[in-house]
């Protein structure tokens, strides 16, 4: 049996060590490239169809607190056939996560030391790939997750939670900083939507959401349903742990971009005021915060925005890392639970001595590796698995509506005011 270890501060932090990874440090250019500012309401919207979502997966993980319980639900509500599909497509999902953050943090840093960006990087057809001493170097960092992981989920736990306030900390002192550098004009002088791309206007803010990597932002929030079998009071904790990670997440988010638009220095970056599209090929691509705190504490003649700069290489490695940490676990458990369900060999249900699934946990660690070769660049590696990770989101707001009419004697700790609205929406 699986340790009940989790309180509600690790299970929050869990999932906001699932969400705020590598990608609060590239989706903020990608998302001014496509919608320009209100790329801003991008993130708010995105923010706000997780939450429906997140509502849904509320009533579910403290009604039936399983370990793996994504991929157990739609087995609860609509059998094999269908659950298998899901539990497969989720699996796909999981599993490329620690590759796609062990790439975000060699790409990040090769990206800032030249010389390493050689040895570690290359350019094909114009997207940057990573060398053979690229893989390796994401293969170690996999190796690490692996072993935290492999002593026990109040290990995972607390290490987790050290992570996360340092990966809460470091992006708000950023866009605090950035402030200082913020110039209205990007905001009032230019077209609010992006003109400059394949699309324009309000297509352009939504199209951003599925496109530049603000889904795959928001995709951890789902942790706490993940290790609901590993709580100590998942009826209470869980619904307030997926609620509590999204409202900061939308809030860090939303702050970073604002601040990011608003410091970019058009001159400096060699790019023409108002084209949007092109900060995809300016010298922003590598690392958009890093050379923008730059940037305004040379204009600014404010040394503290640049000396933090630097702090932003530590969390290149630190930020996805703790992401590539949580999602090692995650994974174990959806291994765990497609085994629990009988569509796995039940080989992958035996614990080690710290009650850890160690044959999905090994299982994760062989799938994770494998995932690091075909798909070799962090964007396109992220769109990818946002595309797998959608299709099963929609389990969320079906499983909820479903399971309300076949068990409607279910104990429901937490139910969900509006969920006949709030199921379809989700």
């Amino acid at each position: 049996m699986l340790r009940k270890e989790l309180s509600l501060l690790d299970l929050t932090f869990l999932a906001l060590g699932g969400i705020i990874g590598s990608a609060w440090l590239f989706s903020a250019l990608s998302a001014a490239s496509v919608a320009g500012p209100s790329s801003v309401f991008s993130w708010i919207i995105g923010g706000i169809l997780m939450m429906f979502i997140g509502l849904a997966y509320a009533e579910l993980g403290t009604a039936i607190p399983k370990s793996g319980g994504i991929v157990r639900y739609p087995h609860y509500s609509h059998g094999s056939y269908i659950g298998y599909i899901m539990a497969v497509l989720y699996l796909i999902s999981a599993v490329t996560t620690p590759s796609i953050e062990a790439e975000a943090v060699v790409e990040y840093i090769t990206g800032i030391n030249p010389s390493l960006s050689n040895l570690l990087t290359t350019t094909v057809n114009g997207v940057t790939i990573l060398t053979l001493p690229g893989i390796g170097l994401a293969i170690i960092l996999l190796i690490i997750f692996f072993f935290i992981n492999y002593f026990g989920i109040k290990v995972l736990g607390k290490t987790n939670t050290g992570i996360t306030i340092w990966k809460l900390i470091v992006p708000t002192i950023t866009f605090i900083l950035l402030f200082l550098a913020f110039n209205t004009k990007n905001f009032t002088s230019y077209s609010f939507f992006s003109n400059s791309g394949n699309y324009t206007g309000t297509i352009a803010m939504l199209y951003a959401i599925p496109s530049t990597g603000i889904v795959y932002a928001y995709l951890g929030f789902r942790q706490p349903v993940e290790y609901a079998g590993e709580a100590k009071n998942p009826q209470r904790d869980v619904a307030r742990a997926i609620v509590l990670s999204l409202l900061i997440a939308i809030a860090i988010y939303t702050f970073l971009q604002i601040s990011f638009i608003g410091a970019i220095d058009w001159s400096g970056i060699n790019v023409t005021p108002g084209n949007w599209t092109a900060l995809l090929s300016s010298p922003l691509a590598n690392g958009p915060f890093y050379y923008e705190l730059n940037d305004a504490g040379r204009a600014l003649g404010l040394s503290l925005l640049t000396y933090w700069s630097y702090v932003l290489l530590i969390d290149a490695v630190i930020s996805p890392s703790g992401t590539g940490l949580v999602y090692i676990g995650t994974t174990t458990r959806t291994f765990y639970g497609i085994a629990t369900d009988e569509y796995f060999p039940q080989i992958f249900l035996r614990l080690n001595k710290y009650r850890i699934p160690i044959w999905s946990l090994a299982a994760t660690l062989v799938a994770s590796i494998v995932f690091l070769l075909p798909f070799p660049s962090w964007y396109e590696f992220v769109g990818f698995s946002s595309l797998a990770t959608v299709f099963t989101y929609v389990m969320g707001g079906i499983g909820l509506q479903t399971l309300r009419k076949t068990a409607p004697d279910l104990r429901r700790p937490v139910r969900i005011f509006g969920g006949s609205i709030i199921a379809p929406i989700a």
